[in-house]
Parts: structure tokens; sequence; C-alpha cells
């Protein structure tokens, strides 16, 4: 019962002429950016790391270890910013919808900052 009228709701919002388009357009760019957060998570990891291994030092291959992931999250919250905000019915939100996502972005930024000084750190400070 349930599980039909999602399918009757989700019929009349592709149909709506305008919604439909949205709902298309939303879909579209989060797919879009999905695709390319995979496209460089493999070069990161294939071509990237490869090139990396070549050289005499671990800390590069470290530094690329450590900004991969944050990479493809980074890729996906603009492409989910961009498709959220493409949807012209949240055109009063977004305002509050830049300021969540900009607090993302810090989140992700400070993440990838805090983990390279502590690599850093941990490198510089190693007793051998």
């Amino acid at each position: 019962m349930l599980q039909d009228f999602g399918l009757l709701f989700l019929a009349k919002v592709i149909q709506h002429p305008i919604l439909g388009i949205e709902v298309f357009r939303f879909v579209a760019i989060v797919v879009g950016a999905l695709i390319v957060a995979k496209i460089s998570l493999i070069i990161f990891k294939k071509y990237l790391r490869q090139i990396v291994s070549r050289t005499e030092t671990e800390l590069d291959d470290a530094i690329l270890q450590i900004i991969t992931k944050p990479f493809y999250f980074l890729i996906v919250l603009v492409g989910l910013r961009f498709a959220i905000l493409s949807l012209k019915s949240l055109e009063n939100y977004f305002s509050l919808i830049d300021k969540i996502f900009f607090v993302g972005y810090t989140l992700i930024i400070t993440w990838v900052i805090s983990k390279l000084i502590n690599l850093f750190i941990n490198n510089w400070l190693r007793v051998e």
C-alpha cells in the first residue's frame, strides 16, 4: 500500500511540467558528480599512486593517501550543492543551504589539514 503510494507520488512528480524537469536535473547532477568523483578516485588510486611510488620518500605516498578520500567527498559535496541549488522550489533557502555546505567544506578541509599536520609532526619528530 505504502509502496504504491510512493510510486504514484513519484509518477506525479515526474509528470509535472516543472518539477519533473527539476527532479531530472537534480538526479543528473548528483549522478554526474558521483561519476566524476569515482573517476577521480580511480585516477588517484591507480595512476597517481604509481607515479608517487617511484620516489624515494614515503612522505608523498602518505600525503596522497591522506588527500584521496577527502577529495572524493569534496567532489560529491560540490555536486550535491549544485544539484540542490538547481531546485527552484528551494530558492528561499539558498543562503541557508550555502551556509550548510560551507560547514561541510570547512570540515573536509580541516580534516585534511589536521591529518597533514599529524603526518608532518610524526615524520619530523621520529627518532631514528
